[in-house]
């Protein structure tokens, strides 16, 4: 697992999620969680903390103070995509919509 932040992936990453078993989770492992107002994150493993993990939101410069608990985890990333971005000159002009209303 990698633990490359989400936003140095950018934008149209994909990413492929594991559920994995709490006790499996290790400092540094980058994992997709539930937050306290529901919706869905991502972020590294700082430290076991209680009954949880401590959280480092990605693009963020400081550690979170939630909780990861077993009940918001959603899994591990374990494999991320990242598109090629094309080269400037190799980009398709764009389709004026007198010539796109010809396309089958």
């Amino acid at each position: 697992v990698s633990p490359r932040p989400l936003a140095s992936y950018g934008d149209h990453a994909g990413l492929v999620v594991k559920e994995v078993d709490f006790s499996e989770l290790r400092q540094g492992m980058t994992v997709i969680y539930v937050t306290e107002i529901g919706t869905r994150a991502g972020g590294l493993l700082v430290r076991p903390q209680d009954d949880g993990w401590v959280v480092k939101d990605w693009g963020a410069d400081t550690v979170k103070r939630q909780l990861i608990l077993p009940r918001t985890l959603v899994g591990v990333v374990v494999l991320a995509f990242v598109p090629p971005d094309p080269a400037p000159d190799s980009r398709a002009p764009p389709i004026s919509p007198d010539k796109a209303a010809n396309f089958p």
